[in-house]
């Protein structure tokens, strides 16, 4: 059984690699063989596939960060409700996300993390880096 303190550390690192808008500091919270699933695809991404979406996110941002954060420590890592929130490069706001993620930590890093969203929330985002020419995997 983990530690809550460990997990509900592993969901403040997660809070503040969002708001890092930087690649790296985001992939630096997963362990290196970490299953990302969403929802929204029903597919999973490596830490390397995830980091590149949010590098691709962070590209068409200003600011992006999660708001009216709820969380619960789990005996495996942590359960959070947050919205997401942020501003485009050209001073736009960024819809509102709704999300929900289950985090199983090992070892003090996200082993696993299972995203629940609404995409439809999301698609003025995906609609931007489709228009900026990024890929994303």
């Amino acid at each position: 059984m983990l530690d809550n303190d460990e997990g509900m550390r592993c969901a403040e690192e997660l809070t503040r690699a969002i708001s890092s808008l930087d690649e790296a500091t985001f992939a630096s919270i997963y362990t290196e063989d970490a299953q990302i699933w969403h929802n929204s695809t029903n597919a999973i991404q490596t830490k390397t596939e995830n980091a590149a979406l949010l590098g691709a996110i962070f590209a068409i941002v200003d600011s992006l960060y999660y708001a009216d954060i709820e969380r619960l420590p789990t005996p495996e890592g942590f359960v959070q409700r947050h919205v997401v929130r942020g501003v485009f490069k050209d001073g736009t706001p960024v819809p509102d996300l709704q999300a929900c993620i289950v985090a199983r930590v090992t070892n003090g890093k996200i082993s696993r993390l299972n995203e629940f969203i609404d995409p439809a929330q999301f698609q003025q985002v995906w609609d931007r880096i489709a228009d900026s020419g990024l890929a994303i995997a």
